[in-house]
């Protein structure tokens, strides 16, 4: 009798343990299934962390069914250990990540839009990266039917090299020959997965780190928090923030998509206080657009090229006053036309609006957050040594 209770305390006190590894197994791959949310991984991860879970809560349901407890009880400890766990941590980290809900939608014709993070194109062919913006289109909530990739813009693209990474194209203090930094997000991933950002900005210098803001940061990558598309006006809007704590630095444009879409001319419109590099500018000009695909050959270390994409000149830089103490959300209208208007002042096929949002350290504090826990992601998923970066972040 007594050599039973001993064995029964044992069972429980085994139980025990099991049900901590249970709940700890689940946590971990709840946080390891936050990328397939945000469509880093293949649906099969999905399939292999269900049948993990399914064979612990079997595990647990039949040991206390050994233990006697009744099938709810059962059923109920089993679940609490196993996926309960899993959908609590999923749903955190993937929260801190889902930073597109910065503006309260209350018009509604207006949709928010999924912001697709980076990926690595390095040593991939031209047809598997026009299957991969393909698919990318085909989710979007705008472009859904006849999309055909511009082939005069796509056939440029060689295959199997590297590709300007964002480290390199952003900051400094990245050496692009490191490791890290051959295996990095490339700079175009950001337009090509995000086919709503018909108008691209990012810095025309490279950004000098600081301990406040490092080149893990997206904002140095100009990468916008929010966008939204307005069905009736025709419209995208892409909200940005954290901008203004890079003082004095001029924009540069990306049109990528907005040529991939048919779209040959742009101008630009604001009331916000802007300084342009030259009197001849985006905003008393008609640029038609014709960014390209090349390799660049500068690096010797690269003997076969880096996929790159074409820049404008200088003079269609610009930089708006994006100080805290100006005008709050300073706005720019891009005007867009499929055929050369007249003149500025034609009626556009399409508007591209950019709006930089007043920041204060709550905002800061969120992109923080995100970019933190993208580089875990990022350094896990790439197989890159953890002390590869260091991506503590001193506070505001």
């Amino acid at each position: 009798m007594k050599n039973n209770k001993q064995n029964n305390k044992y069972l429980h006190i085994l139980y025990i343990v099991f049900a901590i590894v249970s709940i700890v197994i689940s946590s971990i791959m709840g946080f390891l299934f936050v990328p397939f949310i945000l469509d880093f991984v293949q649906y099969k991860v999905f399939v292999f962390y269900l049948i993990i879970c399914i064979i612990l809560f079997l595990f647990n349901f039949l040991f206390l069914k050994k233990l006697k407890s009744n099938r709810i009880f059962s059923f109920f400890i089993s679940f609490f250990t196993t996926f309960l766990p899993f959908v609590i941590v999923s749903l955190l980290f993937s929260k801190s990540l889902s930073f597109n809900n910065i503006q309260n939608q209350n018009n509604l014709h207006e949709t928010n839009i999924k912001i697709n993070l980076m990926t690595n194109l390095n040593n991939k062919t031209q047809d598997k990266i026009l299957k991969e913006r393909i698919r990318y289109v085909a989710k979007s909530k705008i472009y859904k039917n006849n999309y055909s990739p511009n082939q005069e813009l796509w056939l440029n693209i060689k295959d199997n090299i590297y590709w300007e990474n964002i480290f390199s194209k952003t900051c400094k203090n990245s050496d692009w020959k490191n490791d890290f930094y051959k295996k990095g997000w490339s700079n175009e991933s950001l337009f090509i997965n995000n086919p709503a950002m018909l108008i691209g900005i990012s810095f025309a210098k490279k950004y000098e780190a600081t301990k406040y803001l490092r080149c893990d940061s997206s904002i140095i990558w100009c990468v916008p928090c929010q966008i939204t598309y307005n069905s009736k006006e025709k419209s995208i809007t892409a909200y940005y923030s954290g901008l203004q704590t890079v003082d004095n630095t001029f924009l540069k444009i990306n049109t990528l998509n907005a040529q991939d879409f048919g779209y040959k001319y742009v101008t630009m419109y604001s009331k916000a206080k802007i300084i342009y590099q030259n009197k001849n500018n985006l905003s008393n000009n008609i640029l038609e657009m014709n960014s390209k695909f090349y390799q660049d050959y500068t690096d010797k270390f690269y003997e076969n090229g880096v996929n790159k994409i074409s820049e404008y000149p200088i003079e269609y830089q610009f930089m708006p006053n994006l100080s805290n103490n100006s005008s709050k959300n300073k706005e720019i209208i891009f005007k867009l036309w499929k055929e050369k208007p007249e003149n500025i002042e034609a009626k556009p096929d399409f508007t591209y609006k950019i709006i930089f949002l007043d920041c204060d350290k709550e905002i800061l504090y969120r992109i923080i957050e995100a970019d933190i826990v993208k580089g875990i992601y990022y350094k896990l998923l790439n197989n890159i040594k953890p002390n590869s970066i260091d991506y503590k972040t001193e506070k505001y």
